[in-house]
């Protein structure tokens, strides 16, 4: 199943959203590739296009 998730100020990041892609680490841990945004507009822009692969949002 394809999740993400939308993490606020988090360092100097304004915006973190960490997404799962599949892939797993030898171990059998959930492997989780990030995306940063300090722009509002750029956030929206990448969630759209998550939503259209599938992804959906887990809090």
């Amino acid at each position: 199943m394809q999740t993400y998730n939308i993490t606020h100020n988090v360092g100097r990041v304004k915006y973190l959203v960490c997404y799962f892609t599949g892939r797993k680490h030898p171990d059998g841990s959930v492997a989780m590739d990030i995306a940063t945004f300090s722009n509002k507009k750029k956030l929206e822009k990448f969630e759209k296009q998550l939503l259209t692969e599938g992804y959906q949002y887990k809090h």
